[in-house]
């Protein structure tokens, strides 16, 4: 809102100096050009806005390309500026040019010069005012060759930009090939490293699997050498139980032959 009020402060100042600069009468003219030559100067928010919003050089072209209001003219119907108002505005144009960061269109500045030409043909007229009209010329020359060099340095302003945008253009593309070929690395990396741990995992899984059906195996030659021990150990019991139970039987032979022994009894 704040930018909005501001904009409408600097069209109402634009409009006023412009009803003064285009006043017949001379005084209110240098009054309003000395104004408007001083903001121009210290004021970069009002620069802006009469070249960028209002298209100040616009005005300018509508202003020069129209009639001259002189002493002698008749009436008539077209709109007319007085020369003081011509050359005030030349001047406005010819202080623009000397402000490095004021940027003329291209298409502007052609129509322009087109426009400032057609005052050559005042040189060698002689008709009343000539004061005016030769001022008009001379005015008209110096500011085509200060638009000359305003162009030109616009140009190579513009080279210079357009340079900078392309050594910009190849840092950015170069940088972005590093990111690039730094991504791709890491990609590289990282799909080795995965694949290592994918290697390691299979491998050590495959370890384990070895490992276990050797366990398996040792755990069933354990498992059959026990079961041999304990056939082997009934074996032994059973043949141990045989042996006791002959010495038994045989200890009880003996007992009876000795008890018929000391009794005396026979078969």
């Amino acid at each position: 809102m704040s930018h909005s009020i501001h904009d409408e402060h600097l069209q109402i100042l634009y409009t006023t100096l412009m009803l003064a600069i285009q006043s017949p009468i001379r005084e209110s003219c240098e009054a309003g050009i000395a104004s408007m030559i001083q903001l121009i100067t210290t004021n970069d928010k009002f620069r802006h806005y009469i070249i960028q919003v209002d298209r100040f050089l616009l005005n300018s072209i509508d202003i020069l390309q129209s009639e001259t209001l002189l002493q002698f003219s008749t009436y008539t119907n077209r709109i007319a500026y007085a020369p003081h108002t011509k050359l005030a505005v030349m001047d406005i144009l010819n202080q623009l040019t000397k402000i490095k960061d004021v940027h003329f269109d291209s298409d502007e500045v052609i129509e322009l010069k087109k426009v400032l030409q057609k005052y050559q043909i005042y040189k060698n007229e002689h008709i009343p005012n000539s004061d005016d009209i030769f001022a008009l010329k001379e005015r008209s020359d110096k500011l085509l060759e200060s638009m000359n060099l305003k162009i030109n340095q616009q140009k190579v302003e513009n080279k210079i930009k357009v340079d900078e945008v392309k050594l910009a253009e190849i840092k950015l593309q170069a940088e972005y090939d590093t990111a690039i070929r730094k991504k791709r690395l890491h990609l590289i990396i990282f799909i080795i490293a995965v694949f290592v741990i994918i290697a390691s995992v299979c491998a050590l899984g495959y370890y384990y699997y070895i490992k276990m059906n050797s366990m398996k195996v040792e755990i069933q030659t354990y498992s059959q050498d026990i079961i041999k021990a304990e056939q082997d150990l009934k074996d032994a019991l059973q043949t141990l139980e045989l042996e006791k139970n002959k010495v038994i039987i045989k200890q009880k032979s003996m007992m009876r032959r000795f008890f018929r022994f000391i009794f005396g009894i026979k078969n």
